[in-house]
């Protein structure tokens, strides 16, 4: 053998020489080319100054979890796959032509996901397609997220047809989403869905129309007032259009006793009602307040309920003095008779036909003694006119 590494015979004889190829393929490594929901293709590449690769055979795939490919070309395709999947364990083996036996080297060990399900127009739906502008629209990703489906989309809300991603928008991963359309017209919802490697696969815009409500007029009336201490009242709320509106107004109405919530009651034909014994005696703020609904906007309407005690019945009923406070206030004292009840009434005016409004909180028990009792009112008004009323009058 000489230098070169060629069998020699003895000198001046006939030789022929033999090259061993024992050198391995080099720069072997491992790509990806097109991946789909349901399939990743694998690129394999390597080079043999010696003994060259076959293109059509040189090449074996593996993955973790499957057969190997056997000898093949630069491509390898696997299909049947899951989508939004993470596949690991991918890697090359290159070999060369090398006789009799062929050198090989294998590449790095790499994993890659399939890509997501794209959205389509039934993928996302809202919990309603006509919604009133302020009102919340729910939103439903129908099939979830996870494996085979979507690891998470990116969404954003506008009155535009189109988006351009940036894909810096707010993801959404799991549960619902909610938006508010600001403005009548047509709200899109656009949603972009990524695979667990962050890589989007489609978009889709889903439309709901947003309608500017109608506003809405309630009026509260009772059954009896004033009542006395343990009567049943009946609070009767009614909701109407306000022309040139059209249409009955629909939903719930609250009532409430001096600042606390005591029933929700469900409109029907536009009426809502509500009995109570429990007030307690004296001068009751009643309110009805009614939320909307998708084509009207809320409205309240409050009333003052006086609820008399069984207290001795009134013969004495006059004012005795008016006391300036020097602080914008009066105060008001009447002679009643003793331990007999009174309110105050007010109005702008007394003549010809005054509309007499009982003060909130001015009901009182006039002293057992001299009967006297006193009630301190603001002067924030131009003119205002008070006078007391028994609400257990003497026959």
């Amino acid at each position: 053998m000489d230098t070169a590494g060629n069998w020699q015979l003895a000198a001046n004889t006939a030789h022929r020489r033999i090259r061993i190829d024992s050198s391995s393929p080099t720069g072997v490594s491992l790509g990806f080319g097109t991946v789909t929901t349901e399939s990743i293709e694998v690129l394999g590449s390597g080079t043999d100054a010696h003994s060259g690769i076959n293109p059509a055979t040189g090449y074996n795939y593996s993955r973790t979890g499957a057969a190997d490919s056997g000898p093949t070309g630069a491509t390898q395709v696997w299909s049947g796959l899951v989508a939004n999947t993470e596949y690991s364990g991918f890697s090359v083996t290159v070999s060369d032509q090398a006789v009799p036996v062929a050198n090989s080297a294998a590449s790095g060990v790499q994993s890659c996901w399939t890509l997501s399900v794209p959205p389509t127009g039934s993928s996302v739906v809202a919990d309603q397609g006509t919604v009133a502008v302020g009102s919340n629209v729910t939103w439903t990703a129908v099939n979830g997220f996870g494996a085979g489906q979507v690891e998470y989309y990116r969404y954003a809300w506008d009155n535009s047809p189109s988006h351009t991603w940036t894909d810096t928008e707010p993801q959404w991963a799991g549960g619902t989403v909610v938006t508010v359309p600001s403005a009548a017209g047509t709200w899109y919802l656009h949603v972009k869905g990524y695979n667990g490697a962050g890589v989007g696969n489609g978009s889709y815009a889903y439309a709901v129309t947003a309608t500017a409500a109608s506003g809405s007029v309630t009026e509260l009336v009772s059954s009896e007032n004033p009542s006395q201490a343990g009567a049943n009242v009946t609070f009767t709320a009614t909701v109407s259009a306000v022309p040139p509106a059209v249409g009955t107004p629909s939903g719930e109405v609250v009532f409430w006793a001096n600042s606390q919530p005591f029933s929700t009651n469900v409109l029907s034909g536009g009426i809502a009602s509500v009995s109570t014994a429990d007030l307690p005696v004296g001068t009751n703020t009643i309110v009805a307040e009614y939320a909307g609904d998708n084509d009207f906007t809320g409205s309240s309407d409050s009333l003052a309920q006086v609820v008399t005690s069984l207290a001795p019945c009134s013969q004495t009923n006059a004012i005795v003095g008016i006391a300036d406070n020097r602080d914008g206030t009066f105060t008001i004292t009447f002679q009643g008779t003793p331990q007999a009840q009174y309110y105050v009434v007010s109005s702008p005016d007394i003549a010809p036909l005054p509309i007499w409004t009982p003060l909130p909180g001015s009901t009182n028990s006039a002293a057992a003694g001299d009967g006297l009792w006193s009630v301190t009112v603001t002067n924030s008004s131009p003119q205002r006119f008070y006078r007391s009323t028994a609400i257990n009058p003497c026959p």
